[in-house]
């Protein structure tokens, strides 16, 4: 047991520094067979489930947020972006600092642009390349995710996921990959 909780701590660690290298030449050349492990960030991760990578992420949520008269937000708003755009529920401090930030919905907008270009995105998406289709992300790839995240009515983190594990490199490579979400009705639903 201590060997396997010393390991995952190492595992933890290299997550934590995996994601300070900056240029692609410094990440590793070698196609991950599973992405990173659980990191202290809030990152996804993926785990091995029958020989596939499974990625849990967060759907949308389609719930009606309670409207404030004076136009502020509420934590529903922000739970919904955080979904969205990072496919996980955002904690205590992150729902009390975005709502410092974003006051109103238009200043929502500055909100969401600061989570998709920032290094949690950006690190998402990379699992999910990894996950999906075994190699890292490219820049260029991971740039075109975070733009294609900030346009309007843009898909969610879940969409891009689905997308990549049902893409025609990932089923040339055998689908590796499994995203795994759940339902609005609370089922665990797997697109593969």
């Amino acid at each position: 047991m201590q060997h396997l909780r010393r390991t995952l701590a190492a595992v933890a660690l290299l997550a934590v520094l995996a994601p300070a290298c900056s240029s692609p030449s410094e990440r590793d050349p070698q196609p991950a067979a599973v992405a990173p492990a659980v990191t202290a960030t809030g990152n996804l991760t993926a785990f091995e489930e029958k020989g596939k990578n499974v990625v849990v992420v967060a759907g949308p949520s389609y719930q009606t947020c309670p409207y404030a008269s004076d136009g502020r937000l509420s934590a529903c708003d922000i739970q919904k972006l955080y979904r969205r755009v990072l496919g996980r529920e955002a904690n205590a401090n992150e729902v009390t600092t975005s709502l410092a930030a974003a006051r109103t919905i238009s200043d929502l907008v500055g909100v969401e642009r600061g989570l998709a270009l920032g290094p949690e995105s950006r690190n998402n998406i990379d699992v999910l390349y990894r996950a999906c289709l075994l190699r890292p992300a490219s820049e260029a790839e991971i740039d075109a995710q975070v733009a294609t995240l900030l346009q309007p009515g843009s898909p969610t983190l879940l969409n891009q996921a689905v997308n990549l594990v049902r893409s025609d490199e990932a089923r040339a490579k055998g689908s590796p990959g499994i995203i795994r979400t759940q339902s609005s009705f609370g089922r665990t639903v797997d697109y593969k």
